[in-house]
């Protein structure tokens, strides 16, 4: 019994931190494998019979029905290849969530929960002796910001936010061992969250936390909150001697100030692990509820007063707050002040704008999946900006599906909460953490994108299903036809475009252009809608001299890209290289159509003076945008 838990938990570690290495398996060729084996270990694990509880089973119908609603609006605007992506993205979240259901029911509760802090955890141990040591990638940080693995900051922070409830789990549990490894552990996830400067994710743990400690009422969880938050102000301290390093010195000087920061952690994991030693269980075991009811009342008391004697000093740093919040510019502060000293919305507020248009013209409908993206290259103002969602999963679902697309992800959030609900009368502070992790997922892509990153979404939802209320009955071998068949409808879902981006991935190498388009053209056979793949064969075909037949790929690509000027414009470098002016003119306004501030149309086969010349009084674009009205359906 004990060998078999060691071994899911190993497995679920394995798949975590292979899943976080490979940029989040945010791309195809990560998810891929990733969701073959959460729906093979499901597959396996039917032929017990087992079930998820009816909350649970709800939810994953309606995220399902999120997925399918995206693949139907590729009849009014969608694009193919989104909406099959996000189809995939629900089935292996769906997947995640009922594996750990099931292999809770299997006596595996506590493997799925600590093999998802081990593999997190492992990360960002990882993260810090690297850094430390000087032998981290460059790719690694982005000026101030560290990126990590998974290759975006809010992404990498987003992954330690959600295995920090595991680890103030583990850290107020009964046996010793467990205290002691769980206080460790949760030094460093804070550590890297703190590197990434997130400042959306570090408040999101703060929440998460918080209900944590509410939901479980537990003194032990307390202490080891409380810890945390010293432990996150001396790191906030220490943080700004790398943050200086960085900026002026550049990652190879800034090694030393890293080495200090992951040995300030080091202690500080010990600190947290002899505070989580002595939080005995047996002593005054639990918070109780009028004490809590007076902590927030104290609380609320303590924030007004200080409001009330601080409000008149503190009048000019709120309008500059709300000035900053109106320009909608990006973060900025001196060295060594860090991230955290600068308040931005840092483009969401033009990025929210452009969504809610989508929303205001297509309520019921929306723009279809990866419309968006398209909406954006026509109407943004921010040229410097380049975004395929608008940093918030709420709005990209209403702008891109519309009113039943919100709807159904309402119903998804509702049917996890109440089977969380249920989850905290078989164990509170089981489910208080599991309700901690779900609250950082939901609230953090509430205004990111980070939900486009399966390998965060697969270990939120291993947790979220394995604490959730149990199945009233252990077994029903009933059901097992019908999961036998979606498993294996999955399986083909999700194999399909992984093996297409595998043969896209070859001919990217191929030693000849033979080569190159024989596996471009096998992608195409498999995942006709890719538009890397029509317009990587496009390149073949324009590196051949075959300009015309590479004019005409690309223009197909230009129907399936999230990005169709990009298209229009290679389109029109290969006409150019024809000789075939008059397509060549077409193909220059409709990629100025599709994304009048994009500076790159300014030269090369679009330029100015050419485009002026042939087509007068169409460049440079005006103002106030495209001339004729944009329409995803057109």
């Amino acid at each position: 019994m004990r060998a078999g838990a060691t071994a899911a938990a190993g497995a679920v570690a394995l798949g975590v931190t292979l899943s976080a290495r490979a940029e989040g398996a945010y791309g195809t060729r990560a998810w891929g494998p990733l969701g073959l084996g959460l729906v093979a270990a499901v597959a396996f694990l039917a032929a017990y019979g087992l079930r998820a509880s009816r909350w649970l089973a709800v939810a994953g119908s309606a995220l399902v029905a999120v997925g399918l609603w995206a693949v139907v609006s590729v009849v009014w605007g969608g694009l193919p290849q989104v909406a099959w992506t996000a189809l995939d993205r629900s089935a292996i979240a769906v997947t995640a969530l009922v594996l750990g259901a099931w292999l809770a029911a299997a006596g595996r509760r506590d493997a799925v929960v600590g093999g998802v802090l081990a593999g997190i955890a492992a990360q960002a141990v990882e993260i810090l002796v690297r850094t430390g040591a000087g032998s981290a990638p460059d790719a690694w940080f982005n000026g101030r910001l560290l990126e990590g693995p998974v290759g975006y900051h809010n992404a990498q922070a987003l992954l330690c936010a959600v295995g920090l409830p595991l680890a103030v789990w583990a850290a107020s549990a009964v046996r010793l061992p467990v205290r002691v490894a769980g206080g460790a552990a949760a030094a460093p996830l804070l550590a890297v969250l703190v590197l990434t400067q997130s400042r959306a994710a570090l408040a999101t743990a703060g929440i998460a936390v918080a209900a944590q400690v509410a939901l479980s009422r537990r003194l032990r969880t307390a202490a080891v909150a409380i810890a945390l938050v010293g432990a996150g102000a001396v790191l906030a301290l220490e943080l700004r001697s790398v943050d200086r390093a960085l900026l002026t010195d550049g990652l190879a000087g800034a090694t030393g100030s890293l080495r200090a920061f992951a040995l300030v952690t080091a202690a500080l994991a010990a600190g947290v692990a002899i505070v989580a030693a002595l939080a005995s269980p047996r002593r005054r075991p639990r918070l109780h509820r009028r004490f809590l009811l007076v902590a927030a009342v104290a609380a609320l008391a303590a924030v007004a007063a200080a409001a009330a004697l601080l409000g008149p000093a503190l009048a000019p740093r709120v309008h500059a707050f709300v000035s900053v919040l109106v320009t909608d510019a990006p973060p900025a502060s001196a060295p060594g002040t860090t991230r955290f000293a600068a308040i931005s919305l840092d483009g969401r507020r033009e990025a929210w704008r452009v969504a809610a248009n989508a929303i205001r013209e297509h309520p019921l409908t929306g723009d279809g999946a990866g419309g968006y993206s398209i909406r954006w290259g026509v109407e943004r103002r921010l040229p410097q900006l380049y975004i395929l969602q608008p940093h918030s999963l709420e709005l990209e679902l209403g702008a891109e599906l519309g009113v039943p697309g919100l709807l159904l992800f309402a119903v998804f959030v509702c049917a996890v909460a109440v089977a969380l609900r249920g989850g905290l009368h078989a164990d509170r502070a089981a489910a208080a953490a599991g309700v901690a992790v779900f609250v950082a997922l939901v609230v953090q892509t509430g205004v990111d994108w980070t939900w486009s990153f399966a390998g965060i979404l697969a270990p939120s939802f291993l947790v979220v299903g394995a604490v959730a209320a149990p199945a009233a009955g252990a077994r029903a071998r009933a059901f097992r036809p019908m999961v036998l068949a979606a498993a294996a409808v999955a399986l083909v879902a999700i194999a399909v475009p992984y093996v297409a981006a595998e043969e896209l991935a070859r001919g990217s190498t191929a030693p000849t252009a033979a080569a190159a388009l024989r596996h471009t053209q096998a992608a195409l056979m498999l995942d006709p809608w890719n538009a890397a793949a029509v317009s990587a064969e496009g390149r073949v075909l324009e590196g051949e001299g075959r300009f015309r037949e590479a004019a005409a790929r690309y223009v197909e690509a230009a129907h399936l890209s999230r990005r169709p000027w990009l298209e229009w414009f290679r389109s029109a470098r290969a006409l150019q290289r024809a000789g075939a002016t008059p397509q060549r003119v077409e193909a220059c306004l409709l990629a100025q159509r599709a994304d009048p501030a994009e500076n790159a149309l300014h030269s090369g086969p679009c330029g100015w003076p050419w485009l002026a010349l042939h087509h007068p009084g169409t460049w440079p674009p005006g103002p106030d945008g495209p001339t004729r009205p944009w329409s995803p359906r057109g």
